[in-house]
């Protein structure tokens, strides 16, 4: 995709199958009521070869942001990484 052009579920997912790494996507979506939805990398890579996870903000049912790392020493809330 270009600068500035949108991007959806299909292209969460195909960004997290080049960067052999997890897409946590924390929303506002009463469909997610875990507030968290995981975006996996394809079944031919091994969990154990995954990155660490990516983290965007979803809100409104249409807006994607990007967020940035917390301060050292502290860890979101509620937002545990899966064994």
């Amino acid at each position: 995709r270009e600068q500035g052009t949108w991007g959806d579920n299909l292209t969460l997912q195909a960004m997290a199958n080049l960067m052999m790494g997890p897409i946590w996507v924390i929303t506002d979506s009463v469909h997610e009521t875990s507030g968290v939805m995981k975006i996996n990398p394809i079944d031919a890579v091994s969990p154990e070869e995954w990155d660490e996870p990516v983290y965007v903000v979803h809100y409104g049912d249409r807006h994607y942001e990007a967020t940035e790392p917390a301060p050292e020493g502290i860890k979101p809330e509620g937002i545990k990484p899966e064994p």
